[in-house]
This record gives C-alpha cells, sequence and structure tokens, in this order.
C-alpha cells in the first residue's frame, strides 16, 4: 500500500508547482527523501525513505540517466505514473 501511495503522492507533486520547487530546493538525495517524505505525510500519503530511494533507483534505469542533486532539471522532463 505505502509503494501506492508514494506513486499517488508523485502524481500530486507533478500537477503542484508549489510542492516542485521544495523538492528541487534540496540539495541533496537524503534531503529529497526526507522532504519527500516529510511533504507526502502533510499531504496524507503514507511511504517509507527506502521507498522514496528505490523509486530515483527506479526512475533513474528506467530513463537510463544519473539522477544528480538538486534535482533542477528533473521537473523540467515528463514523467507519468
Amino acid at each position: 500500500m505505502s509503494r501506492e501511495n508514494l506513486e499517488r503522492f508523485l502524481q500530486v507533486v507533478l500537477e503542484t508547482p508549489a510542492l516542485q520547487e521544495q523538492i528541487v530546493s534540496a540539495p541533496d538525495q537524503d534531503s529529497v527523501v526526507r522532504l519527500a517524505v516529510q511533504l507526502g505525510e502533510e499531504n496524507g500519503y503514507s511511504f517509507t525513505t527506502e521507498e522514496v530511494v528505490e523509486e530515483i533507483q527506479r526512475y533513474a534505469q528506467q530513463q537510463n540517466i544519473e539522477v544528480r542533486f538538486p534535482l533542477t532539471d528533473i521537473v523540467a522532463t515528463p514523467v507519468t505514473y
């Protein structure tokens, strides 16, 4: 269930510029992960830090890219869940 919550939250992030700005402003992966869990909880979604890390890795493999932090370019890339 929490993976589904993460996927739903990521869709909300893609539709909400204010959430995107907060996540993009995080300077490193640990900060992004902690912030994603915090913002998820604040918006009614429960998932773990491990699930966020796995999703970042899955996305990188799927897109055949290296994810770099801060995530300044990733928001401009269309993503669907």
